[in-house]
């Protein structure tokens, strides 16, 4: 069990990546594990020569390279190691050491309490439940995003469980579009809402 540090709506905790603390947002929306760039040169890691895809918000396609972390240490005995991770650029007002994604959640049964502050890790089949809570199916797919039924504005389908999102609900143009919610969630407010690989992520807010 470590603390967790809470920005508004995110998350974070400290790690030791290679025996260097960090600042990690946790973020199960994250396919995989991220560092920023000057967070990759102060640890010393060599990148890959491959760039690969990478998206996020508004953003999609930009060519990054990976790297390798030998181990990374939360709350001093749980271990990810040879941790793959993407290194990506990220803007001014990200103000984490990077992101931890989809492989801490495959590797771990964990126990996110926002109210008391907390994080718990355990093995795969270890954790009981805490008194009175809800057993809710999630549909994993295959990068490890993390779906749950739910219902908004009245209308059913497959949410993402995105720690990294700022809002309570984000509904997707394709959809707002299809089911002509634009009118139906009036009033609304165009602002910036969060800080992702593609910039500042743009939406209308609405109740």
């Amino acid at each position: 069990t470590l603390p967790l540090q809470r920005d508004l709506t995110h998350v974070s905790v400290v790690a030791q990546a290679n025996g260097r603390p960090l600042r990690l947002l946790l973020d199960t929306g994250a396919d995989q594990h991220v560092l920023t760039p000057r967070t990759a040169e102060a640890l010393g890691l060599a990148l890959s020569e491959e760039r690969v895809p990478s998206s996020g918000a508004q953003a999609s396609d930009q060519p990054v390279p990976w790297t390798r972390v030998d181990e990374i240490v939360l709350g001093g005995s749980a271990r990810l190691r040879q941790a793959l991770a993407f290194v990506i650029p990220l803007p001014a007002e990200f103000a984490y050491d990077g992101i931890l994604g989809a492989p801490l959640w495959r590797a771990f049964a964990t126990h996110l309490d926002f109210a008391r502050g907390d994080i718990t890790l355990d093995l795969p089949g270890r954790m009981a439940p805490p008194p009175g809570a809800v057993r809710l199916p999630l549909q994993v797919l295959p990068g490890g995003k993390l779906l749950v039924q739910a219902s908004a504005a009245g209308h059913a389908g497959w949410f993402s469980l995105d720690t990294g999102d700022s809002g309570a609900v984000t509904l997707f143009r394709p959809t707002v579009e299809r089911l002509g919610l634009r009118a139906a969630l009036q009033p609304a407010v165009r602002m910036p809402t969060g800080v992702s690989v593609g910039g500042i992520t743009w939406a209308d807010v609405a109740r």
